[in-house]
């Protein structure tokens, strides 16, 4: 299944990712890990921005956010991708870094097609652009 300079992938059937659960696949240089978010799926590479760790393999967590004075809040619970080596935090749906966010996890499309996933990469192994989807 090819669309221009775009490869698509069959993964696996849907429901062999559980809710709040992720599976990497063995594509691209270091690997796709696809998440099932309350249901909503997405596609990041196993490889933090930071300092190569396969961050796909981190935990599943929230965030906190400060409201003043001593007072912090726990949010995003299950939103949130945690690296396994040094804890840099990223979120699932965009690849934004929490921890420095002018950097980002690289994010592919991702769908249900017939069940199955599907994931959208490039022949260069970069993320498909909005104008290529």
């Amino acid at each position: 299944m090819s669309q221009g300079n775009d490869e698509e992938h069959t993964l696996c059937p849907a429901e062999e990712i559980p809710v709040n659960g992720v599976r990497v696949f063995p594509l691209g240089r270091h690997g796709i890990g696809v998440f099932n978010i309350e249901g909503r799926f997405y596609a990041l590479s196993n490889r933090c921005p930071h300092a190569g760790a396969p961050v796909c393999h981190g935990t599943i967590t929230g965030t906190t956010r400060y409201r003043g004075g001593y007072d912090m809040d726990w949010v995003r619970e299950g939103e949130i991708l945690q690296c396994p080596w040094h804890a840099w935090q990223f979120e699932i749906a965009t690849g934004r870094s929490l921890t420095r966010p002018a950097w980002a996890v690289k994010t592919y499309p991702v769908w249900v097609e017939n069940g199955y996933l599907v994931v959208r990469l490039t022949s260069s192994g970069r993320p498909a652009t909005e104008e290529s989807v």
